[in-house]
């Protein structure tokens, strides 16, 4: 995978995180570079919620 699909992977990515969890401003993913276990400790971390959780609603909006 070359580096511009692994941006437009994480463009993505970001876009539909942002549906669920609209507090996460575009500064703070883009801090995480590209790191899904960052991001899930972010979202944890901000909203109170479980891997678990997280896991939950990422299937609930099919990411």
């Amino acid at each position: 995978m070359t580096n511009k699909q692994k941006d437009n992977d994480w463009e993505k990515f970001k876009a539909k995180i942002k549906r669920i969890w609209h507090d996460l401003t575009d500064e703070e993913l883009n801090e995480l570079e590209g790191d899904k276990d960052k991001t899930y400790e972010k979202i944890g971390k901000k909203y109170g919620l479980s891997r678990e959780e997280i896991d939950r609603r990422m299937d609930e909006y099919d990411i």
